[in-house]
């Protein structure tokens, strides 16, 4: 009873609708040649309900016939153009194309070794979601491909740009052509499971799509006159450029089926509110139009999309665990090793034990797990062999151009703001080129270093303060001074809050989120004064500590050896370290200088002075705890003197009673009693790192098993991951490494102390 009222209502709305079409149609001959914009928008409404109708009662198993002014489509005529064989042809070419343009991640931009694409299928990491408006953490989360599986899905991949959104929708379109024309995938393909497959994926740009909406013919092109959503403007477009215009009545097919994937990407390159508000709602309306396709979008994590897609699932994507982490390390590190222009190790296992080991320890952990785009330039950096973090810079440099400028197919700074071909307000100047990276990040670090130089703990600055900047910038890149007030600025302060490269933190008022950028941009403004180093040197307790080094690598590996050499002259303190300026500035000093190690060139006239002095402050009283072990931590960088020599410092403690144990301990602390010990020697500092590799190279023995973890294997820490078999097979071979030297008495022996030589030594003389 209820079906029968429901379709009884439906047939009464699609005859009201009808004559509403003939009615609005009378009214468009009686405007003659003016066009009408309202009238027809609803002339292209009225089809669409016309058309939603009679696909609603034909679901129902009502028989509609086609009345000739319904225009729902492109008439059954115009669909069956392509016999069933003939249509599984073009489809099969289609998949083909799109799996050929698919099938590899391009990297251009990225590496530094030119044009690099890799196959996708060899660095894609699955990657669960989360839902956008879950604060604390929950359940598992599905995949995108779960949430895909069942048709008429409709999500929302709202993350920042770098967290990988575009690659996980890469990823399922690659497996949807590849399963569309028989190429099954392997046990990870993340479509594996789907009850019914799309016949017909299609991945498009949302910066495309505005361009095609915002053309004035937008509102009255031949799709909203056929009844046909706005959207579809886009996607015919983007057929016939590919010379694929036999599919467009096919594909119509398809979508009135239900039976076509669409994936949107990109929606947060559009800078206007207005047009990211015009292609949401020409979504929205083709999802309702065909409510059985499967559709996803990807945008940043503001709300604006959500307002305007009701009813839209919205995710993010995970964080990478640890063992996702090291995952991607490892595949990634496989699939370069293959590639002539990487340069990686011989042993590509070792290679990526000592990547992994690297990061582990890191600091950025959190911000690599969360960004795959800022792992992935570790990996790249690290197999192009440059050493890390000593070339961190490198990467900083490189992830400041992607965000800002983009990477493959969407390096489009210029094409946003309309620099590439603005002509500047000098009438005599010619024709704008395209900006370089360098010219483009030009435009940042005069910023960064306004808010470096801030002593505010969380520097910000008002609009006016950011384009003064930025009009000075742009002038001296040949922008006239309208243009950049009236256009560019306005739209670069936008897109860099997009990317997260700027913040407006209040209404006006801008900061740079990313401490560490903004450091590294504002060290790259500070190189551009003639007094570099010795500006470098005053503001070395202020927040440079990080950067110098960094900056002194790319120094070296530029033209610039010599700045960086007075970089590390100014750094050196010439009188004591009584000062925390004076101790703060040695440090800097030999991080440089260790960096300048790792980019082999000569230090040997800095290095003896430097060690001296780091020695010296490790023994300073007034240097605090966190001091003294960041300049231990550098000794084992430059080398450490104090276990240079075969025989390592010992400290002699005479033959005579102590006090073994004591009372209140733990149970095997007690009883507290009287003990004679004979005379030994026992080493002031366990054994390192730096000894413990001696012996290993020396004998072939199995290295330590944290070998690789930054946490652990500066050569002057102590060596951890031995065994006591380890350890006793060190101290034999040390004993005969220093018999063999003459530096053993006759009647000595090495070997581990005992509880009670450990123990008197460790309470005896202070």
């Amino acid at each position: 009873m209820v079906e029968h009222d429901l379709i009884a209502s439906s047939l009464q709305r699609l005859d009201l609708y009808r004559r509403t079409f003939e009615f609005l149609s009378a009214q468009q001959g009686q405007a003659g040649g003016l066009i009408l914009d309202d009238l027809q928008r609803q002339v292209a409404d009225t089809r669409r309900e016309i058309s939603l109708l009679k696909r609603e009662l034909r679901s129902l198993g009502v028989i509609v016939e086609d009345h000739p002014t319904d225009a729902d489509g492109v008439s059954a005529a115009a669909l069956s153009v392509a016999p069933a064989d003939q249509a599984k042809a073009l489809l099969e070419q289609y998949h083909r194309t799109l799996v050929e343009r698919l099938g590899d991640l391009v990297l251009d931009g990225m590496s530094r070794v030119g044009s690099l694409r890799r196959p996708l299928v060899e660095l894609y990491i699955e990657r669960t979601l989360t839902p956008v408006e879950q604060v604390t953490s929950g359940p598992a989360a599905p995949t995108l491909a779960d949430l895909l599986c069942v048709p008429g899905s409709r999500v929302i991949l709202a993350d920042e740009v770098g967290s990988g959104r575009s690659t996980c929708m890469q990823r399922i379109a690659l497996a949807c052509a590849a399963r569309a024309i028989g190429e099954l995938g392997p046990v990870s393909d993340p479509t594996v499971g789907w009850a019914s497959l799309p016949s017909v994926t299609i991945l498009l740009n949302a910066y495309d799509i505005d361009a095609s909406l915002d053309q004035p013919s937008a509102e009255r092109d031949d799709s909203a006159e056929s009844g046909l959503p706005r959207l579809w403007r886009a996607i015919d477009a983007w057929l016939r450029e590919r010379q694929l215009d036999a599919l467009v009545p096919i594909i119509l097919l398809e979508l009135e089926r239900g039976a076509c994937l669409l994936l949107l990407d990109g929606l947060d390159e559009i800078l206007e509110d207005h047009a990211i508000q015009r292609v949401a709602t020409a979504l929205g309306e083709f999802g309702e139009c065909y409510p059985h396709n499967r559709l996803v979008v990807t945008t940043s994590r503001s709300d604006s999309t959500l307002r305007w897609l009701r009813g839209w699932n919205s995710y993010r994507l995970a964080p990478l665990d640890r063992s996702q982490f090291d995952a991607m390390i490892e595949g990634w590190l496989q699939s370069l090793s293959d590639h002539s222009a990487s340069r990686p190790r011989h042993d590509v296992t070792d290679q990526v034990a000592v990547l992994q080991g690297l990061l582990h320890g890191d600091d950025l952990i959190e911000e690599l797990a969360a960004s795959p785009l800022l792992l992935a330039l570790w990996i790249l950096t690290f197999a192009e062999g440059h050493p890390l973090p000593a070339a961190q810079g490198l990467i900083l440099w490189q992830e400041c151009d992607l965000l800002l400028n983009g990477w493959g197919h969407s390096r489009r700074l210029g094409q946003v703001l309309g620099l590439e071909f603005a002509l500047a307000t000098d009438p005599g100047s010619s024709l704008l080129q395209p900006l370089a990276a360098k010219q483009h990040l030009s435009l940042l670090q005069s910023i960064a270093l306004k808010l470096q130089d801030s002593s505010r703990a969380s520097p910000t600055l008002t609009f006016a303060e950011v384009e003064a900047l930025l009009r000075e910038r742009l002038a001296a890149l040949g922008i006239g001074q309208n243009q950049a007030v009236e256009s560019v600025i306005p739209r670069l302060l936008l897109w860099c809050c997009r990317r997260s490269l700027l913040a407006e933190v209040t209404r006006g008022h801008y900061a740079m989120p990313r401490q560490m950028l903004r450091e590294y941009l504002a060290a790259r403004a500070l190189a551009s004064w003639p007094d570099f180093p010795q500006r470098a040197a005053r503001a070395a307790d202020s927040g440079w500590r990080k950067m110098l080094p960094l900056f002194a690598y790319e120094l070296a590996r530029g033209s610039q050896l010599d700045t960086a050499y007075e970089l590390v002259r100014s750094l050196i303190p010439s009188a004591g370290l009584a000062s925390n300026l004076e101790r703060q500035s040695l440090l800097v000093a030999a991080e440089c200088l260790a960096t300048l190690d790792c980019a082999e060139v000569p230090i040997d006239s800095f290095r003896a002075e430097a060690q001296q002095r780091l020695v010296v402050l490790i023994g300073t009283g007034d240097a605090d705890l966190h001091e003294r072990i960041q300049a231990g931590t550098l000794l084992g960088r430059l080398g450490d003197p104090r276990v240079s020599d075969p025989l390592p410092p010992l400290a002699s403690v005479a033959a005579g009673p102590f006090i073994f144990g004591m009372l209140g301990g733990f149970d095997d602390e007690g009883p507290a009693r009287r003990v004679d010990v004979p005379a030994f020697a026992i080493g002031i500092y366990p054994v390192t790192n730096q000894e413990y590799t001696a012996f290993v190279n020396d004998t072939g023995h199995a290295p330590p098993r944290y070998e690789h973890d930054s946490r652990f294997n500066n050569p002057s820490y102590p060596v951890v991951g031995v065994t006591w078999h380890d350890a006793i097979a060190y101290c034999t071979w040390l004993q005969g490494r220093l018999a063999a030297a003459g530096l053993l008495a006759p009647d000595m022996v090495v070997r581990l102390p005992l509880e009670l030589e450990w123990e008197k030594a460790a309470s005896w003389d202070p």
